[in-house]
């Protein structure tokens, strides 16, 4: 996977939750605690997901029920 980080290069989806699980491990628990990370496929889904919302409400409710069950169980807000 060396071969990724070269200049100009993408990095690929598995390099990339590597690092957030490494960067999460990293952090003392109190902060993971306050914290929600995603893997880097929900941020690809929710880009996908609002660049297909138009300004209608209709369009903005049909994204979001794509993406509603990634924190089923989980109050973001409550962190």
């Amino acid at each position: 996977e060396l071969e990724r980080l070269l200049y100009g290069d993408f990095l690929n989806d598995s390099l990339v939750d590597f690092h957030l699980k490494w960067l999460q491990s990293r952090l003392p628990s109190d902060v993971v605690k306050r914290c929600h990370f995603f893997n880097s496929f929900f941020y690809k889904r929710l880009l996908q997901t609002m660049g297909k919302a138009g300004s209608c409400e209709q369009e903005q409710r049909a994204a979001y029920m794509k993406v509603r069950r990634w924190t089923k169980g989980q109050n973001l807000f409550s962190k």
